[in-house]
């Protein structure tokens, strides 16, 4: 699990990159972290329910 996680890591944080606005109205490009963990939740059970083929 721990492994799959690290591989997909970096895939999962670029789709969470989101124009972020400050409290000063600036617009900056920012990882939202709402759209990582829904990513992330999406692919334990994935890996969970993997079955090999023998």
């Amino acid at each position: 699990m721990k492994i799959v996680g690290q591989h997909y890591g970096s895939y999962m944080a670029s789709l969470s990159m989101r124009k972020l606005r400050e409290e000063r109205g600036n617009t900056y490009w920012g990882m939202d972290d709402d759209t990582r963990d829904r990513l992330r939740s999406k692919l334990m059970p994935s890996v969970l329910s993997y079955q090999s083929v023998p």
